[in-house]
């Protein structure tokens, strides 16, 4: 189910402004670039910028439920992180003379950042997750710092090839467009849905701009390419304060592709450690293979962890069904099972009549003169007779097949499987003499305590035509108990040669 949020849909109140403010800083960047001697002054609008545009996701993460929040307050520190790093390039550049370690230094913040808007994309900030697996992800997230950190710091690192940096940001950018594609269709709310929007345009717009950028700087600088960057942060903010477009609000993607998204998307993590671990195993051979095989280890240790616990927790929901099943076949008076589970176990011994022969019995039991027995002493001394009643009948009932359930009011109805006529007489006979032996007191009964009717029908395959017809033969039955004057019981044997002449008179009248 797509869960809509207002936040999602509705106009921030500055949005109006941000077209403005983007043309205003677009002149005011080329106003820089061309009358300024250095393209430090442009470096350091850059930087005011992109510490703007840090300030936004914080606004924007400040409005947005959990757990779209989670994720823009990520982005919000990895831009913080990419923003004291490209503060290092410049101050490095004025002040240092372009120092190694400044340099190396300002990469791995920027590779901290990359990190950080990794695990924004890629977590699905469950609150129900396992600890067990977000210290896995920790594990992760550490061990990409690390690599990083070789990689930028040995001297053998890429940091030390330009060319080999280049194709390592292209690559992760990439990497991120991917994610936030499948992201998009992971999405089941349109808070979520909208950062994954915002941010696959961002990057699809950046990630070549980057890569021309980069490239030629190679070969020369050009402060030209600091208004081109200065137009991403520009356009960040476009589209994360403009709504967005009614096809992104609209989207209801299958739920079975949401749910593979969603499984599948923390894969990348380990994806992405597999491929930094590839990339640096040129030069740390048995570093890149352990980490390619943490990577490997991690992610089966993480679904083994989710598969367990959703097992568990299918074990507890089928546990839960049968306990509403048996709630739903129970009468919520007396406890004993209800009408439905009578009627299901009636078809149920009726199938198996038909299939395998044998002879079926049914008893209705009606507790006499119930009526007056609630004028006289009230509605829960009622209820309690009736409890009583259906407990001793069903505690009498010793075979395991043998079934007794509340047929209605106070009337209870008792099957009986493979049981003869006389069988079913002995038995009749003992709930019966066993209700009287209770000594309920009624003083409207003529025997002084609560007594019960009991009419009996047996048949088998060949003798009744359906199961309604036995269970109109037993009720049949039971009135003539009633008519006969109570406290006894009256039985029906249809297999007997005269059941033709009972079935003639129990026929209904048209």
């Amino acid at each position: 189910m797509i869960v809509v949020s207002q936040n999602a849909v509705s106009r921030p109140k500055m949005w109006r402004y941000t077209w403005i403010g983007a043309v205003l800083y677009v002149l005011l960047h080329f106003l820089v670039i061309h009358f300024s001697a250095s393209g430090y002054p442009s470096n350091f609008l850059v930087i005011a910028l992109a510490l703007l545009k840090v300030g936004f996701c914080l606004w924007i993460a400040k409005q947005t439920p959990f757990p779209t929040k989670s994720r823009w307050l990520l982005v919000a520190t990895g831009g913080f992180l990419n923003n004291i790093g490209l503060q290092i390039y410049v101050w490095r550049s004025l002040l240092f003379d372009n120092h190694a370690v400044l340099s190396s230094t300002a990469s791995f913040l920027v590779a901290l950042a990359s990190i950080s808007i990794l695990l924004a994309i890629t977590l699905n900030f469950n609150k129900e997750e396992a600890v067990a697996v977000r210290l896995l992800d920790a594990v992760l997230c550490l061990t990409l710092g690390y690599l990083f950190f070789v990689m930028l710091f040995s001297p053998a690192g890429v940091g030390t090839n330009v060319l080999s940096t280049n194709l390592l940001i292209d690559v992760q950018d990439g990497f991120f467009l991917t994610c936030l594609a499948i992201r998009f269709f992971a999405s089941d709310t349109v808070d979520d849905r909208r950062f994954s929007y915002v941010f696959f345009f961002y990057f699809a717009a950046s990630t070549p701009l980057l890569a021309v950028r980069n490239r030629w700087n190679a070969l020369g600088p050009s402060t030209l390419w600091d208004l081109a960057l200065g137009v991403l942060p520009v356009l960040f903010m476009l589209l994360a304060f403009n709504p967005p477009p009614a096809w992104v609000r609209n989207l209801r993607p299958p739920e079975r592709l949401v749910h593979m998204a969603r499984g599948g998307s923390p894969v990348f993590m380990s994806l992405a450690l597999a491929l930094l671990a590839i990339a640096i195993s040129r030069s740390h051979f048995y570093l890149g293979s352990t980490c390619i095989l943490l990577g490997l280890v991690t992610y089966g240790l993480r679904n083994a962890i989710i598969h367990g616990k959703l097992l568990e927790t299918e074990s507890r929901l089928l546990t839960a069904q049968n306990e509403l099943e048996i709630q739903a076949s129970r009468d919520g008076l007396t406890g004993i099972p209800n009408r439905r589970l009578f009627d299901e176990t009636m078809r149920r011994e009726w199938r198996t009549l038909v299939q395998r022969g044998g002879t079926l019995t049914v008893l209705m039991i009606d507790i006499d003169l119930f009526k007056d027995l609630n004028d006289v002493y009230g509605h829960q001394t009622g209820d309690a007779c009736l409890t009583t009643v259906a407990r001793t009948i069903q505690g009498m009932l010793t075979r395991t097949g043998d079934f007794v359930g509340r047929y209605g009011g106070e009337e209870f109805a008792v099957i009986l499987p493979g049981t003869s006529f006389e069988g079913t007489q002995i038995v009749a006979e003992r709930l019966r003499s066993g209700v009287m032996e209770l000594a309920i007191a009624h003083a409207k009964s003529p025997h002084g305590y609560v007594t019960v009717s009991i009419g009996a029908a047996i048949g088998d395959a060949s003798s009744v035509p359906d199961l309604s017809f036995l269970i109109r033969a037993a009720d049949e039955a039971l009135y003539r108990a009633k008519r006969a004057g109570r406290h006894r019981v009256e039985t029906t044997d249809l297999t007997a040669l005269d059941s033709l002449l009972l079935r003639r008179d129990a026929e209904p009248e048209s």
